[in-house]
């Protein structure tokens, strides 16, 4: 444990010199927080879109529905009931 603190004493005397800011703490939280969720929206939105596309294409005859929920990863039964076919 001395080799590491002789190694990298700059790095550990700022961090045992830095005073904890509570509200610095609570802004960094709130923005990892909202990057997430802007993250997690752009999957599903994807998702869903990814979905809608299969979805049209069985209803234009384009795609079976074989082929579609092959593309969904899903069964047939499951895709024709999410589908509404």
């Amino acid at each position: 444990m001395a080799d590491y603190f002789k190694e990298n004493e700059s790095e550990v005397l700022d961090m045992v010199s830095t005073k904890w800011d509570w509200n610095e703490a609570l802004r960094v939280a709130r923005e990892d927080a909202a990057e997430m969720a802007r993250e997690e929206g752009m999957e599903k939105g994807m998702e869903k879109g990814r979905w809608t596309t299969l979805a049209e294409l069985v209803h234009k005859g384009i795609l079976s529905i074989k082929e579609a929920a092959q593309m969904a990863g899903m069964s047939e039964g499951k895709f024709r009931k999410l589908a509404a076919l």
